[in-house]
C-alpha cells in the first residue's frame, strides 16, 4: 500500500482530514465569491435569489417562517449571507476559530438545503455533503489537524506551563 493511503497511520489520517477541512472551506470561499460577483450581497440581489428559491419549495412550513424574516431586511441578510460564507470558508481553510466557522457553516448549509429547492439537485447534493462533513468535524474534533487553532492553543499551553514551572504564575 502506498504510504499516503495508509489510514492506519495517524499522521496520514490527520493530513487527509486537514485536506478535507481546507477543501470544505474552499467550497465556501468559491461559492461566496460567486454570490458576491452576482450581486447577492446587495438588497436587490439577495431578494431576487431568495424569492426565486422559495417559489418551488416543498418545505413551506420552514420557508413560510424564514422568507419573511430574511426578506424583511435584505440589506442586512444579503451581506450577512455572502460574507458569512466567506468568513466560514476562510476560517475552515486556515483552521482559525474553527469551531465558530463550523457552526456558521452548519447554519449556512442547513438553511441553503432547506430553502434552496429551486436551485436543483446539485445544490441539494452539495449542501447535504457539506452538512455531513461539517457535523462530522464538529462532532469529532477532527478539524484540529494542522490548524492555526491547534498551533496557537499548543503555543499558549506551552507558554503557560513554562510560566508555571518558572514560578511566574499562569
Amino acid at each position: 500500500m502506498h504510504p499516503l493511503l495508509d489510514m492506519d497511520d495517524p499522521t496520514v489520517l490527520k493530513r487527509w482530514l486537514a485536506v478535507l477541512r481546507v477543501a470544505t472551506g474552499g467550497v465556501f470561499v468559491y461559492m461566496s465569491t460567486g454570490h458576491l460577483l452576482a450581486g447577492v450581497a446587495t438588497a436587490d440581489g439577495f431578494q431576487k435569489m431568495i424569492s426565486g428559491f422559495s417559489k418551488t419549495d416543498p418545505l413551506q412550513p420552514y420557508t413560510t417562517v424564514m422568507v419573511p424574516i430574511v426578506l424583511g431586511a435584505p440589506g442586512f441578510f444579503g451581506p450577512l449571507f455572502v460574507f458569512g460564507m466567506l468568513a466560514a470558508g476562510l476560517g475552515l481553510m486556515l483552521g482559525l476559530r474553527t469551531p465558530i466557522a463550523l457552526i456558521g457553516a452548519v447554519w449556512l448549509s442547513l438553511n441553503n438545503l432547506l430553502m434552496g429547492f429551486g436551485a436543483g439537485g446539485v445544490h441539494h447534493s452539495i449542501n447535504t455533503l457539506m452538512l455531513v462533513i461539517e457535523l462530522g468535524f464538529l462532532w469529532t474534533g477532527a478539524w484540529r489537524s494542522y490548524s492555526l487553532d491547534s498551533a496557537l492553543l499548543t503555543a499558549r499551553a506551552a507558554g503557560a506551563w513554562r510560566r508555571a514551572v518558572a514560578g511566574l504564575g499562569g
